[in-house]
């Protein structure tokens, strides 16, 4: 025989970022795995609490199950507080609700001061110490989350300065063994601990550490232990730019460009430039779309008859 559902109370977000009920209906869970599958939407993190179950959205989303979608272009998520100076929040029954506002200063393109710039993204270490629940929720009052780690640059950048026991935004909360990244980038770098991750711990061990004095190697364990944690934001950048099949950029590609970086366009051989060849990186991290255009080119006979053709046409440019 099946087990029947039971209802939970969806936890929401509060004006301060801690846990508090929100004013939507209860949520149909069964009894084996509130989580499992996950009612949360568009890559959100399904949390399983004594007061029921909440759900940490992806940047973009919102709502009680991150269903609530992404805003439109030049727009983004806003939530208090806000890092845009001058603005209040939109409160609906003593909460704070997403919505979507112009980008602030156009996107960060610059780290604040107390955080640290590396490839692209600003980093600020906290020694104080909290769950990893909390440490995400503190990095996210920033427009942060926990560090996630795609490099072994990174890696080592992030150990060598920040020398403690910390959390890293790995985590298996979800669904045992499935360990995702908090910020929701794709796991492309492990640097695990050999045997782990392991779940030692018959209680769960669905939060990651890096261990400093182990080359910051990573290792599973309790998420309610207290630790320090670096949070990690990106800058506004641009990806590669836009490929066009008659022309190609001038120098070495890259994976990120800084805003207002200018890149110039060349035709394939034996065709002719038209219009501007230059695209520029804008403040909301897109590039300007190309105007260039190639054509093929006359060939050089032809362009001397219509010389002479000319000419006739107008003896004035006859010698």
């Amino acid at each position: 025989m099946t087990d029947s559902p039971v209802s939970f109370p969806l936890v929401g977000l509060n004006p301060e970022g801690l846990p508090g009920h929100s004013s939507r209906p209860l949520l149909d869970v069964a009894h084996t795995g509130y989580c499992v599958p996950s009612p949360c939407h568009n890559g959100g993190t399904c949390l399983e609490e004594e007061e029921g179950v909440r759900c940490l959205c992806l940047p973009g989303y919102g709502g009680d199950l991150c269903d609530v979608g992404e805003c439109a272009e030049g727009l983004r998520w806003w939530e208090e507080p806000s890092p845009c100076l001058g603005t209040q929040p939109l409160r609906v029954s003593g909460s704070s609700r997403l919505r979507c506002l112009p980008f602030c200063v156009l996107g960060l393109r610059f780290c604040s001061p107390g955080w640290d710039a590396f490839q692209g993204a600003c980093y600020k270490h906290f020694s104080t110490r909290r769950s990893w629940e909390e440490a995400e929720n503190k990095c996210r009052m920033y427009g942060a989350h926990l560090a996630s780690i795609s490099t072994p640059e990174e890696q080592d950048f992030i150990n060598n300065r920040y020398r403690e026991y910390q959390w890293i935004g790995l985590n298996d909360r979800t669904i045992e063994g499935d360990f995702l990244w908090s910020d929701g980038v794709s796991l492309l770098y492990e640097n695990w601990n050999p045997g782990q991750p392991d779940s030692y711990f018959l209680s769960g061990e669905n939060c990651v550490v890096m261990v400093w004095h182990d080359q910051g190697q990573w290792s599973d364990v309790p998420c309610n232990y207290h630790l320090s944690y670096t949070c990690k934001m990106g800058l506004v950048s641009c990806g590669p730019p836009p490929e066009l099949p008659l022309a190609r950029v001038f120098g070495r590609p890259r994976l990120r460009y800084e805003v207002d970086t200018v890149l110039r366009y060349r035709c394939r051989e034996g065709l002719a430039q038209r219009n501007l060849p230059l695209i520029r990186c804008q403040e909301n991290g897109r590039w300007e779309p190309p105007q260039i255009s190639c054509v093929p080119r006359r060939p050089v006979s032809a362009r001397r008859r219509q010389v002479g053709d000319t000419s006739q046409h107008n003896p004035g440019l006859q010698s």
